[in-house]
Parts: C-alpha cells; structure tokens; sequence
C-alpha cells in the first residue's frame, strides 16, 4: 500500500503560527496522521506557537526562506523541494497549506493529483506574460481543459517531487509582481505553468470545501478556509494582537456548515491544546539555504 506523508508549508510569524495549530489538530484527530511541519525563517526569534506545538508531539523542521522581492508565495515551492529530500521513505508527498482542516479520515490518491479550484482561470494578461516568459504560450493557448486549475492539497510522488518543486519556483519568478492577495494565487497558477512546462498530467480530486460560502452545507473531506466574509476571516487574525480572538468563535453557526465546521475545531483545538501533556522537540538543524539566502540558525 502506497505511504503519504503530509507536509505543510510555513513561514515563522504569528498569522502561520496558529494556522499550524489547527492544522495539527485536525490532521491526528481526523486523519490519525503526523504532519511534518516545514518553518521558513523570515528572521527573528521562533513564535510561540511552534513550540507549542512541539510539545504536542508535531514535528517541526526549519527552510530557509526563498523569498525574493517580497515573493512571500514563493516558499510554498521551496517547501516541496526540501520535502523531496525529507519524505525518501514515503511514496507520496501530500502538500498542503495550513489554512486546510480534515473533517474526516481522507483516501489520498496514489497518483499525481491536486484539487480543482473553479475560481481559477488562466485565460488572463499577466498568465499570458509568464508564460511567453516561459516559452509556454502555444501550450497554454492549446490548453482547454481545467487540468491547471488546481491547488492544495497536492498529491505529489516522491520521486518526482524535486524535478516539479524546481520548475515551480522557475514559473513563479515569471510572474509579474502583483498585490498581496493576488500573489496568493499566483502560486497556483505558477504550479499549473510548472505542470505544462514538464508535460505532465495531473489528475483532479474534488475534496475541498472553501469558505467562500461559510454558511452553505459541507459536503466534503476538506475545508480551506482561504477566505471568509466581514464576520470571520483568517485576515482578521494577522498580527500578534489578534491571535488570543482566533480561538473565541465570534457566533455559533448553523450546523452542518462550513463555518460550524471551522468553528467547531477551533473550539476543540483550543482544548486540546490545554489538556497537552505530550513531549515534542523542534528540529533547529538547518536545510540547505535557499538561493541567494543564508542559512538561518536557531537557538
């Protein structure tokens, strides 16, 4: 039977900090799994909270950060190409981000697979320019099928991973610098762009609730909660102010939705959390540095 090790991909600031958390405790509550945790340093002292989670049992390895002209998105590449040499006993790296939660137990496919995101379209400007950047735009214009409108979590195989991770930090930096948010998905389309350059086919899984509509029924084995409305958003809980709120639900939401889901697990991961006894030890040793970085050190 095919082995998947989960891997998460972070940067050291409170906003990924208490993402991990919940992360960590919906991943060996719902999926009976330890995630490994990949921390890029973007310099200072470790947040609490990875300590936290260390004494929770989580396993927490430092990157250095491959962020270039504040491509903060850039990192999640970086974390598949450190994986790669992490998960060699494994089949499978499952990628994901930290703002996805396990409602339950989830059958990963044993192929390379992402999950269809309709929000995603590639018939626009600035793909077009990463792509002509990339010697792609023949490709990309043949292209008709949703195949790239894709996103976490990515069911990547091993052997393949440091070959995809490479070109995916090469069709990142074809982009052209956009706004914060919009630089959110570049990362995803940069992965699409990484796809077509390889010529490989990915196949589409459809086990991604978002919370684009937090009050609309759940239906399926995962949420991302990427997004949110003016009454619960991840955004609101960006600095280190805001964090003690994330685990004070601002209502009850209807049962069965996707924000009842959200909510629900923050309240048994602030729980959870409280009752740890379990021992845990961050890992300080460094990989190798990202391009054009030093390696960052940790006490």
């Amino acid at each position: 039977m095919a082995t998947h090790r989960i891997v998460v991909s972070l940067e050291n600031t409170p906003f990924f900090g208490w993402q991990a958390k919940l992360f960590y405790y919906s991943c060996v509550t719902r999926l009976g799994l330890q995630p490994l945790f990949i921390v890029h340093a973007t310099g200072g002292a470790w947040e609490p909270e990875f300590y936290e989670l260390a004494r929770a049992g989580a396993t927490i390895k430092m990157a250095p950060s491959y962020v270039i002209d504040k491509r903060l998105p850039r990192n999640s590449a970086g974390t598949l190409l450190h994986a790669a040499e992490m998960c060699t006993n494994d089949d499978f790296i499952v990628l994901c981000d930290p703002d996805l939660l396990f409602v339950r137990k989830v059958r990963f496919p044993a192929f390379l697979a992402g999950n269809f995101y309709s929000y995603l379209h590639y018939r626009q400007p600035f793909i077009e320019t990463a792509a002509k950047k990339l010697g792609l735009q023949p490709a990309l214009r043949r292209r008709r099928d949703p195949q790239l409108c894709c996103g976490v979590p990515y069911v990547i195989p091993v052997r393949d991973a440091r070959l995809l991770a490479e070109t995916w930090l090469e069709a990142v930096d074809a982009f052209p610098q956009r706004g914060f948010d919009e630089m959110w998905m570049d990362i995803m389309y940069a992965f699409g762009l990484a796809l077509l350059k390889l010529g490989w086919k990915l196949r589409l899984t459809h086990q991604v609730a978002t919370n684009i509509l937090p009050y609309s029924r759940l239906r399926h084995d995962i949420v991302h909660y990427s997004n949110g409305d003016d009454a619960w958003d991840k955004r609101h809980f960006l600095q280190r102010q805001d964090i003690s709120r994330v685990w004070r639900p601002p209502f009850e939401a209807r049962k069965g939705t996707v924000a009842d889901e959200v909510f629900r697990q923050i309240n048994q991961a602030k729980k959870f959390y409280e009752d740890s006894g379990l021992g845990g030890k961050i890992s300080i040793k460094s990989s190798a540095p990202g391009p054009g970085r030093k390696a960052s050190s940790a006490e």
